[in-house]
């Protein structure tokens, strides 16, 4: 091995091929079938398919990994299902198909000897021959001698996920049959590949994802953290939809049945043109075989594409307009796509230049692999389209040295200063909050009577029960600031509170078979979160996990995230039980999000001064399924970049009023 091509019989057959790109076009043909056994029509399944494709090269754009394409995917599979209002969308064929394809794609990996594994005297050892990617690392840190005509053994990675996978398929039929959400069967698929790949991923001797080999924990590193604290959020989030699906009402489930008709005619060309705006986007360092994947996936969606109503323009002349116009469109991003696709190849070091893996009669990618000695990995740090300036400070992080081309001084003074940084630091919050519901009784009225018939046929009877809560408590918490990129950080940290309520509830109604009531409660919550987000000037996107505890209600996990995206002084941002939730258990917020410069501009998260929050919390404690929230603000100054104190607070006159007060310094370097 690597085994890059299979002779049979007369054929040449690429491996790739056969167990790569072929397994993937049928799970592209599944998804568009099964979209329309849903009842979608033709022109919205296969826009629904072409976005699948085209989430897959947006998805490895941000985590150059098979778990960025799965992501990228399925999130822009849900996304153009928003936008063509589809309903019942097949997602047991998308987590049984993914998971299938992983599987089978894993063995192409393995013949052509990329993600190969760590060194191993195990019985299974895989050795490759001198031609291969392995080879290459263990002659460069001098484990061979100079006539060595095969690596040393190594562990069969990609086998092993293959092989969990396969084990996970037939649990994955057992529980598509008797799972009431097929949403809970999506999120405990992935949740089981994220676990499975969190525990593997340290055997893995060809690091595609460079920030991975950061903040070594107990054995595990930054990637395996995230992976295992993401399968955990996956796996809580399947229990709460299997949970939420099991209490569903039989009318609300048959409501959700209904088969949705013909999109707007204008909706189909906003998914195209979306579709193609981010196959341009998405172009660096993506995969030959993904980009012609998605013009074909394009191209398949020509024919749903004519021109609105609105043009004035005969019906004959408006259908080959639309199809001219979106052919002109695929044309275009083909051409950009193909040209990319033959950029030219990037280097190696401490070896003559090369493409790992790759032969140079093919079509070439401009990756950049280092040679880690100390750590005995190769790992990539950017590609052809990276700054010289941005790999240097991937090097100096990953403590590699810096190649001739990315010996400049770093972007971001801060990101000289800090190598990481632990924050330790604690709050109080509390408030009250007023919130109701309403039940109604509808009686039909039996009386025969003249006057009772002029009356109404029926008697509706309405039952409100109002809550009144007041709640105060505290928390403690830590964190890790880890430098990723010149401009952004990773955050890891967690804490851990308690919160003292007390509730009065009063039932009124004038329904005879229930009496008007009040009682008075009290009760003592913990909780403990953890969370992991990613920091740029411009955005944060991060994952939360929250466990609490109550003695007389028991225990409750919810997942959790925080989104903020924008420019640097100014972005949309929205968060649940996430790292900015200063005002104790379930608390969440949405709004916009201020920043005031240190200096003249912010070039990183250290040079924040002033943070400000305008929009609205959900009081702490309270009931999430009520959508409980009142307008607030909140207001966090960085007096150093080492000490920050933060204040927020929201007022209602119909759901209440709360507060809290947050203090963060950092220790250490």
């Amino acid at each position: 091995m690597p085994i890059h091509h299979l002779h049979l019989a007369t054929w040449d057959f690429r491996t790739w091929a056969l167990v790569g790109e072929a397994p993937f076009l049928i799970l592209v043909a599944v998804l568009y079938w099964s979209g329309r056994r849903c009842g979608w029509p033709w022109r919205s399944s296969a826009l629904a398919t072409g976005a699948f494709v085209a989430g897959l090269s947006l998805g490895t754009a941000f985590l150059p990994s098979v778990l960025g394409a799965a992501a990228g995917g399925i999130a822009l599979w849900f996304l153009a299902q928003r936008v063509l209002g589809l309903r019942r969308p097949p997602i047991a064929a998308l987590a049984l198909g993914l998971a299938g394809l992983i599987a089978i794609g894993r063995w192409g990996c393995l013949l052509n000897g990329c993600c190969f594994g760590t060194l191993t005297d195990l019985p299974w050892a895989v050795h490759y021959d001198s031609t291969s990617s392995a080879y290459f690392l263990h002659q460069a840190l001098g484990l061979l001698p100079p006539n060595a005509t095969h690596a040393l053994g190594v562990h069969p990675y990609p086998l092993y996920e293959s092989a969990g996978l396969f084990l996970w398929l037939p649990i994955g039929l057992l529980l598509a049959q008797h799972l009431r959400s097929q949403w809970a069967l999506l999120a405990f698929t992935a949740g089981f590949d994220l676990a499975l790949r969190g525990f593997i991923d340290g055997k893995r001797a060809m690091i595609n994802v460079w920030w991975s080999l950061l903040g070594q924990w107990h054995g595990l590193n930054l990637f395996q953290w995230v992976l295992l604290g993401c399968a955990s959020s996956a796996l809580l989030l399947g229990l709460l939809l299997e949970r939420r699906a099991r209490a569903a009402v039989l009318g609300s489930m048959q409501a959700a049945a209904n088969s949705p008709g013909e999109p707007n005619p204008l909706t189909p060309w906003l998914a195209y043109l979306g579709l193609c705006l981010v196959g341009w986007l998405s172009n660096s360092a993506q995969t030959v075989f993904l980009h012609r994947a998605l013009l074909v996936a394009l191209a398949l969606c020509v024919p749903a594409l004519a021109f609105p109503r609105c043009f004035t323009l005969s019906l004959r002349v408006r259908t080959w307009a639309g199809y001219g116009f979106a052919t002109l469109l695929l044309l275009a991003l083909g051409l950009r796509l193909e040209t990319g696709a033959y950029a030219e190849a990037g280097g190696v070091k401490d070896s003559a230049q090369a493409t790992l893996g790759m032969r140079t009669s093919q079509p070439k990618r401009g990756w950049l692999y280092d040679v880690d000695h100390r750590r005995g990995v190769i790992v990539r740090v950017g590609n052809q389209d990276t700054p010289p300036g941005t790999i240097g400070q991937r090097e100096d992080l990953l403590g590699l040295p810096h190649s001739p081309a990315a010996n400049q001084p770093p972007v971001s003074p801060a990101a000289r200063v800090s190598r990481g940084r632990t924050w330790v630091g604690g709050g109080i919050a509390g408030g009250a909050a007023k919130y109701s519901d309403s039940t109604t009784r509808t009686v039909p009225n039996t009386s025969t009577s003249s006057d009772s018939s002029c009356s109404g046929s029926n008697t509706i009877y309405t039952t409100t029960t109002s809550r009144d809560r007041k709640a105060i408590g505290g928390w403690a918490e830590v964190e890790r600031e880890i430098p990723a990129l010149e401009d952004s950080v990773f955050w890891l940290g967690g804490r851990a509170g308690v919160v003292g309520e007390t509730e009065r509830t009063t039932v009124t109604s004038d329904d005879p078979l229930n009496t008007s009531s009040s009682q008075d409660g009290s009760r003592q919550s913990y909780y403990a979160q953890t969370w992991a987000e990613y920091e740029h000037p411009n955005f944060a996107v991060g994952l939360g996990l929250v466990g609490g505890y109550a003695p007389n209600k028991g225990a409750a996990f919810s997942p959790g995230f925080h989104l903020r995206a924008g420019f640097t002084r100014f972005g949309l941002d929205v968060g649940y039980l996430d790292r900015m939730s200063f005002l104790g258990y379930q608390s969440g917020h949405f709004g916009a999000s201020f920043a005031v410069p240190r200096g003249q501009k912010i070039g990183h998260p250290d040079d924040v001064l002033v943070r400000i929050f305008v929009g609205a919390y959900t009081f702490p404690g309270a009931r999430l399924d009520l959508f409980n929230v009142s307008p607030g603000a909140g207001v966090e100054i960085f007096f150093t970049p080492r000490l920050a104190i933060g204040l927020d607070g929201a007022a209602s006159s119909s759901a209440g009023s709360f507060g809290g007060l947050h203090l963060r310094t950092a220790i250490g370097d």
